[in-house]
């Protein structure tokens, strides 16, 4: 009988581990290019940027972690 795995691979945990210092980088870095924060250097729109880096990269590994779940879990 084939079981399903109550904790997804350690592979996956190590993935979704290094992909969020990554991602959020990147998020950051296109949100710096698309609001020119690299030219104004205003701290208070640096804040922004980081902040709202932040909110997507959790909403994003939030997602990743609900797909790998559910795929993982479902019956």
């Amino acid at each position: 009988m084939f079981t399903i795995p109550a904790i997804p691979p350690l592979s996956h945990c190590i993935l979704l581990w290094g992909l969020v210092p990554a991602l959020r980088m990147a998020i950051e870095r296109l949100l710096r290019h698309v609001f020119g924060v690299e030219e104004l250097r205003h701290p208070e729109t640096i804040v922004v940027v980081v902040l709202v880096a932040r909110w997507l990269t959790d909403y994003i590994v939030d997602f990743i972690r609900t797909v790998i779940e559910f795929i993982y879990l479902a019956p």
